[in-house]
């Protein structure tokens, strides 16, 4: 019964799996993500895997497969906080300049208001 849910579970993990490898390649086939296309595929083996009533990978594979995968998920969190960051400096570096080029000068405005 347990097992039985858990085949279940994997199947529909299988399917959107599937579903989310196909809109990237409708949807951004011109802008692929190569990280998240790879992690996507690591993760293929291991739901076709435990889909199954009966293994038919080793399981040294399966767990090689999501070893790397881990490894791939935490090397995009790190590229993508360092892309975060860096898009945060450009914006910052942005508005400084802006503030840059006011030169302070209220009285135009102030003649206007009165007028």
């Amino acid at each position: 019964p347990a097992s039985r849910w858990s085949v279940y579970s994997c199947r529909f993990w299988l399917v959107y799996l599937l579903a989310e490898l196909q809109q990237q390649f409708v949807y951004y086939r011109h802008d692929l993500d190569a990280l998240q296309l790879a992690r996507s595929c690591l993760h293929l083996v291991p739901a076709v895997q435990y889909s199954l009533s009966k293994p038919i990978f080793s399981n040294t594979l399966v767990k090689a497969l999501m070893t790397m995968e881990a490894v791939l998920s935490f090397y995009q969190a790190i590229v993508n906080y360092k892309q975060d960051v860096q898009s945060d400096n450009d914006d910052s570096s942005s508005s400084s300049e802006e503030e840059d080029d006011y030169d302070g000068d209220d009285d135009d405005e102030e003649e206007e208001y009165n007028s």
